[in-house]
């Protein structure tokens, strides 16, 4: 009974080997990005550990605020806001959307722009449940954490993105 289970596991890990697949792993950033600062704009303390602990996992020795002479990453707006989406007819709000919006811009050490300040927008969207009163703002807080991190991921594709073009220079 195990033969056919193993063969057929061998199987697939030898199938998703041969087309490409793999595991999406920490970014891969070019020694002009190993030596970077963080100007993140304040908006809690969450997003900024996890920016900081991605960044260092690809290999990036985080300089402090006053250096010069290092590729920065400027994020000067990092926003999340919650919406009310849908009113119910007794004039409460049954449907939410968290957003979290993030602007952002890459520069090398020369002063030369890698990413040209961009917007990175995300949401959830939940509904409330009046016989779940307290639990909404668990709800939401896991909504906030989840975009969060989500956000962390799509900042560090886009850099890595961007990253690539090194190969053949940066845009002007």
């Amino acid at each position: 009974m195990r033969t056919p289970v193993l063969s057929c596991l061998l199987v697939v890990t030898a199938a998703l080997g041969a087309c490409g697949f793999q595991l999406r792993g920490e970014a891969t950033l070019p020694p002009e990005l190993r030596t970077l600062r963080l100007d993140l704009a304040d908006s809690g303390p969450r997003i900024r550990r996890d920016l900081v602990a991605a960044l260092e996992r690809s290999g990036v020795a985080l300089q402090p605020a006053d250096a010069t002479g290092v590729a920065v990453l400027r994020v000067p707006v990092n926003a999340v806001a919650t919406e009310a989406l849908t009113i119910s007819e007794q004039a409460r709000v049954r449907e939410f959307a968290v957003r979290h919006r993030v602007v952002f811009e890459l520069r090398l050490a020369d002063g030369r722009v890698l990413v040209p300040e961009q917007e990175l927008l995300l949401e959830r969207d939940f509904v409330f449940d009046e016989r779940d009163a307290l639990g909404v703002a668990g709800q939401e807080e896991a909504l906030r954490r989840d975009l969060e991190r989500e956000m962390v991921r799509a900042l560090m594709r886009r850099i890595e993105r961007a990253a690539d073009s090194l190969g053949g220079g940066a845009m002007p």
